[in-house]
């Protein structure tokens, strides 16, 4: 990345370049419905307060009609899944999704974490 330069503003330019084309270039995907963002900022991390970057998808993504995939594998805390790792590989599929899901609850609720809006995010189901 150049010196300078904020993610906000090469994901903005991207972005528009996508739909709207740049500098007398045609758009390069108009009729892309979904993007992915696998990014990590390990010194901006993501919660407490909504980031420029969180305002600007959800800006695009409203003026475009378009859906943003931001990775969530970017936690920084350990997860306590209640089992030993070397167990995990025989727990069906949707099971370990639900076991996953609720370990980070349970470890955002008892480290404080809260959302935007002032709230605790617990998972669905988590007792």
């Amino acid at each position: 990345m150049r010196e300078g330069l904020l993610i906000v503003d090469l994901i903005h330019r991207a972005v528009r370049r996508m739909f709207e084309g740049d500098g007398g270039e045609p758009a390069t995907a108009p009729d892309v419905a979904v993007i992915n963002l696998s990014i990590g900022i390990a010194d901006r991390p993501f919660d407490g307060t909504m980031s420029p970057l969180a305002r600007l998808l959800d800006w695009l993504s409203w003026k475009y009609s378009v859906l943003f995939l931001v990775s969530a594998g970017n936690h920084g805390r350990p997860i306590a899944l209640g089992r030993p790792w070397s167990e995990l590989a025989a727990v069906p599929t949707e099971d370990l999704h639900d076991l996953v899901v609720k370990a980070v609850a349970r470890t955002d609720e008892r480290s404080g974490w809260r959302g935007s809006w002032g709230a605790t995010r617990p998972a669905p189901g988590l007792d």
